[in-house]
């Protein structure tokens, strides 16, 4: 991602939302310096409780893979 386009990245993810297919927390981070972070769609959607940065997320089986991909990263 060489030019960040912050409205861009909002309108990407907020038509995801809009169609229903993507609810989570997003950050792009340059080196070591965050540039953006938004939370979006539902954290639970029955009671339109809204996501929030530190929403905390049920994973489930997907750590094996993340921590894969970490360890690679070393």
């Amino acid at each position: 991602m060489t030019d960040f386009n912050e409205k861009e990245l909002e309108g990407l993810f907020q038509t995801l939302v809009d169609a229903d297919k993507f609810s989570g927390v997003v950050l792009v981070a340059k080196e070591d310096e965050i540039i953006f972070e938004k939370a979006y769609g539902y954290a639970c959607k029955n009671f339109e409780v809204p996501n929030q940065l530190d929403t905390k997320f049920n994973i489930g089986s997907l750590n094996k893979v993340i921590t894969k991909i970490a360890i690679l990263q070393l």
